[in-house]
């Protein structure tokens, strides 16, 4: 199981604090800000397949303390108008599945604020 953390403080728009400690996170770690979701369970065996998690946001660990760290968003908005250019003509559109709209249960509660006591966990991919 993945250890958890928390959001303890927020700084400023830009910057967090997480209780994640230097033995555990390096400079440079991804970690997730999220929300424990709907557990999924597998039709075949009957059996958990664990929770969707529905993730806030991805953060970038900027300072490490013994018991903390500092992160900042992990997305980041380029402000020069030809890499603007370029990106906006590189951009992907997915296509969309073909599933049974019935069958459609989304992620509840998708929350985007962050907060105080959010769980914060290590990336998983």
């Amino acid at each position: 199981m993945t250890e958890t953390y928390k959001v303890v403080k927020i700084v400023s728009e830009k910057r967090i604090v997480v209780n994640a400690p230097s033995a555990r996170v390096c400079r440079g770690d991804v970690l997730e800000v999220f929300k424990v979701g709907d557990e999924v369970i597998d039709p075949d065996t009957g059996k958990s397949l664990g929770t969707l998690d529905y993730i806030k946001a991805r953060v970038v660990v900027v300072d490490v303390y013994p018991n903390m760290c500092t992160c900042r968003n992990e997305k980041t908005t380029i402000s020069n108008p030809v890499a603007l250019l370029s990106e906006a003509l590189a951009r992907e559109t997915i296509d969309p599945l073909n599933v049974n709209a019935e069958d459609i249960s989304g992620v509840s509660g998708a929350d985007l604020k962050i907060s105080i006591g959010d769980l914060v966990r290590k990336a998983l991919g």
